[in-house]
């Protein structure tokens, strides 16, 4: 399956057969950030907000893994964050939610264990 990213207001993703020949799917995202999952074919590391799931792609279904109390506007990595190459970590940055300037954020990073939901920080 080859996965073509679109950047589109509607999150729209297009999902091609493995030979690229045809149109598998066409998708909306569960969130603002996507990742491949290395460790399960078909599915997709995914963030929304504060809230961090599974994608399921060919089922189309979602599964929340843990939602932040602390942190929004979740990212992956950023820029070029990726999953572990055994598809247990990931970092993710947010903003903290009890910093209620609008001048300065402060951003925090963390490392999440996706198999055991557990959050380390600093």
């Amino acid at each position: 399956m080859l996965w073509i990213l679109n950047r589109d207001s509607q999150g729209t993703q297009v999902f091609l057969t493995g030979d690229g020949s045809d149109i598998k799917w066409i998708r909306s995202a569960p969130g603002t950030e996507l990742r491949w999952l290395p460790s399960d074919a078909g599915k997709m590391l995914y963030v929304n907000d504060n809230v961090v799931g599974v994608w399921d792609v060919e089922s189309d279904t979602t599964i929340p893994l843990i939602s932040f109390n602390t942190l929004s506007n979740l990212q992956i990595g950023p820029y070029e964050g990726n999953i572990s190459n055994d598809g247990q970590w990931v970092v993710l940055t947010g903003v903290e939610t009890n910093d209620q300037s609008t001048t300065s954020k402060q951003f925090r990073s963390v490392l999440f264990d996706i198999h055991n939901k557990t959050v380390f920080s600093s």
